[in-house]
């Protein structure tokens, strides 16, 4: 597993290793960064430029991330199988784009269901190693939680179309037990690229690329009664 060591130097003139795979931490607090991989250095340099580099590292064309065996990201009985992006007929993709949903499938096995409150989701990161959100199936209402059973899961969120900016997002999974500790923590396992059409301006049609920011949602507009035309 590859480990970003982030050095910064404080104002005193002392060197402080900062050892994290939290990207958006490293780029806001390090300078310089050293990209580990088996206890080697396999690159260094500006945060930004190495974080990028990570991240693009973990792309899979296909849409599909899977793990089999001893390889699998596994704790406490709990262990990560697959990462596949879909369109809406469900066949597997990597570039989608932002007028279609995108599906993001997580797959993973219980040898026993986890005592606590078991929380199944994932971050989407933005080409910087910023977090554009953060998703759980128990962010809905109690009676709509998925429940886990024994053996194998397989869970599918949807992002609605129209809401993702054109660009590189990467889908880092998360599972665990809520507030007390993580079981499975992925960085970027998996790539996804969106390309902006889903503008309904006339505007839109003179953008070229994409819209500042890492959403671009189209947004009801009204106005105050009595202010005018």
């Amino acid at each position: 597993m590859s480990r970003e060591n982030a050095v910064r130097r404080t104002k005193d003139n002392r060197t402080v290793l900062f050892v994290s795979h939290n990207m958006q931490a490293v780029q806001s607090l390090c300078d310089r960064v050293l990209l580990l991989e088996e206890g080697r250095v396999v690159r260094q340099g500006p945060a930004r430029q190495v974080v990028t580099s990570y991240l693009s590292a973990s792309q899979r064309g296909t849409g599909v991330r899977t793990w089999s065996g001893e390889e699998a990201p596994q704790k406490d009985g709990v262990a990560l199988i697959a990462v596949r992006l879909m369109l809406s007929d469900g066949a597997f993709a990597s570039l989608f784009e932002s007028d279609s949903d995108i599906y993001v499938e997580l797959e993973f096995t219980l040898t026993h269901i986890p005592a606590g409150t078991f929380c199944v989701g994932f971050d989407l990161v933005d080409s910087d190693g910023n977090t554009v959100f953060r998703t759980y199936q128990t962010d809905a209402p109690r009676i709509e939680w998925l429940e886990p059973r024994d053996g194998q899961n397989v869970w599918r969120c949807k992002i609605p179309e129209g809401l993702l900016n054109g660009g590189t997002f990467y889908v880092s999974p998360r599972l665990g037990i809520h507030n007390i500790a993580w079981l499975i923590h992925e960085e970027a396992v998996i790539q996804l690229e969106v390309r902006l059409r889903h503008g309904k301006s006339p505007l839109w049609d003179t953008l070229e690329g994409s819209r500042p920011g890492q959403i671009a949602p189209i947004l009801d507009w009204s106005k105050r009664k009595g202010t005018g035309r």
